[in-house]
């Protein structure tokens, strides 16, 4: 219950931010003139378990595309929210392990497993790496991203490119 009002209190507080930083609208030939745009209509999902029924509370978050901007309804600058996308989910991740971290008097940590010269990823503290990669996907995904990479080798005669590798 903790971690779901921490979640709830996170996501609500990320979606502010993207609406009063990141929703603007454009103006003029070309788009040159950005407008801050008001209004952002959001359909939000919430998950508790991933795709193979394990433990996962997420949220997916629709964004509608038509605000008001300057009194009238128009369409979202993509190019500013896509920007404001890893913000936002840092603003979201700080968030949620501070809330959790007040609230069960956990703290958190680097995984001691992070590659040199990688950004640390955060757990809570005591939890066994092991423990961690039970419940994650991360292992099936590089197999078949391996699986891929192959066939597109085989197919083409080279490696997949990194764009072709993300797509």
């Amino acid at each position: 219950s903790a971690v779901e009002q921490a979640h709830m209190q996170a996501v609500d507080e990320a979606l502010e931010w993207i609406e009063d930083e990141a929703i603007y609208s454009r103006r003029r030939a070309g788009g040159v003139r950005k407008v801050k745009a008001e209004g952002l209509l959001i359909a939000r999902f919430d998950h508790f378990d991933n795709r193979a029924a394990d433990p996962n509370l997420h949220t997916h978050s629709a964004i509608l595309n038509r605000v008001l901007a300057e009194g009238k309804w128009t369409t979202i600058d993509g190019t500013v929210l896509y920007k404001a996308n890893v913000a936002a989910s840092e603003k979201y991740n700080t968030r949620v392990a501070d809330l959790v971290a007040r609230k069960l008097g956990v703290t958190f940590a680097p995984r001691p497993d992070t590659p040199v010269g990688k950004q640390a990823v955060y757990e809570v503290e005591g939890i066994p790496v092991s423990l961690i990669e039970e419940f994650s996907r991360r292992s099936a995904i590089e197999a078949r991203q391996e699986e891929l990479a192959r066939e597109y080798k085989n197919k083409y005669g080279k490696k997949p490119p990194k764009k072709v590798q993300y797509a």
